[in-house]
């Protein structure tokens, strides 16, 4: 590897500096001078690369966002998600993943909330802080209930 590095170096250099009389030598820096062709199927991964990603942030929006963005490449790049079982079962995790982790940071947040509403000392404000708190705590039961149900 470090041979081929050496090689490819040495051979931008005489190009560089116009001694390249050798066509291979030429041709070699010419081709990697050119941007490579992105195939479908490598979008496709790009997509399903950043979807997975969002999953692991829990982010909902954007997984909402992104999973139609996916079919799309994958229809572009000729792949059939639902017979190809690898990425069937990657989108499942995927799911599960971004519903565990969404249902987690809607309970942390509840649990914070209802921690200021208890240090606030305008009756108000915390009652409406206490309301946000029972919501979000609502979300993640929720989340976490669909996601029971999808393991089962």
């Amino acid at each position: 590897m470090y041979q081929i590095h050496r090689f490819m170096n040495a051979a931008e250099q005489l190009v560089e500096e116009g001694q390249a009389r050798n066509p291979f030598l030429a041709t070699l820096n010419a081709s990697l001078a050119q941007p490579k062709a992105i195939t479908p199927f490598q979008v496709f991964q790009s997509c399903l690369s950043e979807l997975e990603q969002i999953a692991k942030k829990g982010d909902i929006v954007a997984w909402n966002e992104q999973l139609p963005r996916v079919f799309a490449k994958a229809e572009d790049a000729a792949v059939a998600i639902q017979e190809d079982l690898e990425i069937k079962i990657s989108l499942c995790q995927w799911e599960m993943t971004l519903l565990l982790e969404a249902g987690n940071q809607a309970k942390l947040h509840a649990t914070e909330l209802k921690q200021q509403a208890s240090q606030q000392s305008d009756v108000e404000v915390a009652a409406r802080m206490q309301k946000k708190a029972a919501h979000f705590d609502t979300l993640g039961k929720n989340l976490h209930l669909q996601l029971r149900e999808k393991t089962n």
